[in-house]
C-alpha cells in the first residue's frame, strides 16, 4: 500500500461575484489550452447563479532528492 504525506496545504478563497458581490463557489478547474502551468478556474455565484472564470498560474513544486 502506498502512503502519502501532506506537507503543506493552502486554504483557497473564491472571488466575490462581479454582478452582485455575493459569495462564489468553485465549479471547475481545467488546464489552459495554450499557456503552460496555467489553469482556468470557473466560479458560480451562490446568489445570482452567474458564472465567472479566471486564469491561475500553477507553480510546479520542487521534488525532494534523497
Amino acid at each position: 500500500m502506498t502512503e502519502t504525506h501532506v506537507e503543506h496545504t493552502t486554504t483557497l478563497s473564491t472571488p466575490p461575484c462581479d454582478e452582485c458581490g455575493g459569495a462564489t463557489r468553485i465549479y471547475g478547474i481545467e488546464p489552459h489550452p495554450r499557456l503552460l502551468h496555467t489553469d482556468i478556474n470557473t466560479y458560480v455565484c451562490d446568489t445570482c447563479d452567474t458564472c465567472d472564470t479566471n486564469q491561475v498560474l500553477v507553480v510546479p513544486l520542487a521534488r525532494k532528492r534523497g
